[in-house]
C-alpha cells in the first residue's frame, strides 16, 4: 500500500461517489441521501435558508414547477413535476385540486424554495 493516495482523495476522483452540493458528504450514486439539516421534523427553513436553496437550483427559469396555494400547508416551497403532479407525492396528502403550475423563475420571485424531497429525488 506504499504509494496508495488517502481514501478520502480516491472517493473525491471517483465516478461511483458524488458530494451533496448542500452538506458535502460523499455517497454512493444511489440518489437516496439525507443532509442533516433536511429532516422532515424540521420547522420550515427560515428566510435566509430558503433563498440559499432557491439560489442553488439552477434549472432554467422558464421549467415548469408545482406550488400549492397560501392556505395549504408546505406553502413555502415549490415542487419538481412528474405527469402534472409533485414528484414527492405530497399530493396524497394535499388537495392536489389547489396546485397551481408555474415557471420556476415565477416561483422564486414569489420567494418560494425547492421542496427538499423533489430535490433528493431528482
Amino acid at each position: 500500500m506504499g504509494d496508495s493516495k488517502p481514501i478520502p482523495e480516491l472517493v473525491a476522483e471517483s465516478d461511483a461517489f458524488q458530494r451533496c452540493p448542500d452538506c458535502g458528504r460523499y455517497l454512493a450514486r444511489t440518489g437516496n441521501h439525507r443532509c442533516d439539516t433536511d429532516k422532515p421534523s424540521q420547522n420550515p427553513p427560515n428566510r435566509a435558508e430558503r433563498d440559499r436553496r432557491a439560489r442553488a437550483d439552477t434549472r432554467g427559469d422558464d421549467t415548469p414547477v408545482g406550488v400549492f396555494g397560501r392556505s395549504g400547508a408546505n406553502t413555502y416551497a415549490y415542487h419538481d413535476l412528474t405527469n402534472g403532479q409533485p414528484r414527492c407525492g405530497c399530493h396524497r396528502n394535499a388537495d392536489a385540486d389547489e396546485l397551481d403550475v408555474v415557471t420556476l423563475g415565477r416561483a422564486k420571485e414569489r420567494g418560494l424554495s425547492p421542496c427538499g424531497n423533489c430535490r433528493r429525488l431528482r
